[in-house]
């Protein structure tokens, strides 16, 4: 099944322009990448050194997700530390 927007772009075009362009623009690609929020999904049985009861799936599809903020393994941190330290 198709989700289809068709009257999503033509209000978008019909908005002023002061209300489309920001004023002040924000790098959402910062070094440490503080302007992104960490969503981790459902854990597949395969992962190891969660949290004791940790849900884990066979099939991460039909999983619950760990949900926003939830990084038990911190898998994005050693990726900010990386850009953070490459920036001049």
């Amino acid at each position: 099944m198709k989700i289809r927007f068709p009257l999503a772009g033509l209000a978008l075009a019909l908005l002023p322009p002061a209300l489309v362009h920001a004023e002040e623009w924000r790098d959402v690609l910062d070094p440490t990448l503080l302007q992104w929020e960490i969503f981790m999904g459902a854990s597949h049985t395969s992962v190891t050194g969660l949290p004791p009861g940790t849900p884990r799936f066979d099939d991460v599809t039909k999983g619950t997700p760990l949900g926003l903020g939830q990084d038990p393994k911190e898998v994005f941190r050693d990726a900010r530390f990386s850009l953070s330290a490459e920036t001049p």
